[in-house]
């Protein structure tokens, strides 16, 4: 798996790489660090590369949140809440993202 930056190398210490991306139906995230506006439900997420299975964390920052929904690629419906961690693992086997954070 590609190094992202270097706090992903143990014993190195890094500043975190924080994507942000617009919610959509599909969203593609470049990196396993992802920061959300806007309010449009997630259905896909697409992997970063072929080999990534997680953990992929998304914060929703806007007021109105996007929440994840499992009519496509995640297993489980989640209602998001602004600034709380959403953590991802990812099982090539079913295809599907596995949220951490489900009640």
């Amino acid at each position: 798996m590609p190094v992202r930056n270097l706090g992903d190398i143990p014993g190195i210490t890094g500043r975190a790489v924080w994507e942000v991306i617009a919610s959509a139906a599909t969203i593609s995230p470049k990196t396993d660090r992802v920061r959300l506006t806007g309010n449009t439900n997630v259905v896909t997420i697409n992997r970063p590369d072929r080999s990534f299975i997680g953990p992929l964390y998304i914060i929703h920052t806007d007021a109105a949140v996007a929440n994840f929904t499992a009519a496509g690629n995640i297993a489980v419906a989640v209602t998001s809440v602004r600034y709380k961690l959403n953590v991802l693992m990812f099982d090539p086997s079913v295809s599907k993202w596995y949220p951490a954070n489900v009640a």
